[in-house]
């Protein structure tokens, strides 16, 4: 590998860590994602060698090595964190990737859902971020919305996999109207089989081939989903984006 002066010391703990699987020393590798962290974890683990430090303003790269593994560990502030590890084998980089979420994940909230937050990177294309945020359930705010609104949404918490094929939802209202906080119940009313994500820059999304088909093509939430009999459905959210649907737009 090749490094200039656009690359930081933490993109040199990435190429650090691709060593042993492209040689083919440690032919397993799997990342995961975490998207809430124990407060003071460190994500490494007890038996760990630390063998870099990268510190930037918003994230922290470390990479460390054990027994048959290596291991690359990434803190974002306040976004949570992504772990890579390679092994020699699936047990053995299965066993320091459990030992990490065991340790350093925070159990999952109740009433809180996952989002997945995508923006594109001039460097690195297409980026997805994975959050837990609140979500409150659908009949706990209905009373909050007047009664056209609130049928039209009820039949749209109803929905399953049996009676969607792929469907276009436009939400529109005045400011504070309620719209973000009924997609918000959406995502935990569908949790079960519809992965939600936001894009936030859905002008670049459109101007941009590339990006446009990452998105499109997506990114799992559930690790295991790969092995799942049916693929979840998924949800791209774009807000403000009056300017793009309208018919001269395009």
């Amino acid at each position: 590998m090749q490094y200039d002066d656009v690359d930081s010391p933490c993109d040199v703990v990435d190429s650090l860590l691709l060593d042993e699987f492209v040689s083919g020393r440690h032919p397993w590798a799997r990342t995961v994602r975490l998207a809430k962290l124990r407060s003071g974890t460190e994500l490494l683990p007890h038996r760990a060698r630390l063998i870099r430090t990268a510190i930037e303003r918003n994230k922290v790269a470390r990479l460390a090595a054990g027994d048959g593994w290596t291991l690359r560990v990434v803190n974002w502030r306040g976004r949570g964190a992504e772990v890579t590890v390679t092994a020699v084998d699936a047990e053995t980089g299965a066993g320091v990737l459990d030992e990490i979420v065991k340790d350093g994940a925070e159990p999952v909230e109740a009433g809180t859902v996952s989002i997945g937050f995508w923006h594109h990177n001039q460097r690195r294309g297409a980026q997805r971020d994975s959050r837990r945020i609140k979500a409150p359930a659908w009949a706990a705010i209905r009373p909050n919305y007047p009664a056209a609104a609130g049928a039209a949404l009820t039949d749209l918490m109803g929905l399953t996999t049996a009676d969607v094929s792929g469907r276009l939802l436009l939400l529109h209202g005045p400011p504070g109207t309620g719209k973000t906080t009924a997609l918000r119940a959406l995502a935990q009313q569908w949790r079960a089989w519809c992965q939600v994500d936001c894009v936030l820059d859905p002008e670049e999304l459109f101007a941009d081939p590339a990006y446009l088909s990452e998105v499109a093509v997506g990114e799992s939430e559930d690790e295991d989903e790969a092995d799942a009999p049916e693929r979840r459905w998924r949800l791209l959210i774009l807000e403000d984006c009056d300017e793009l649907i309208r018919g001269e737009a395009w």
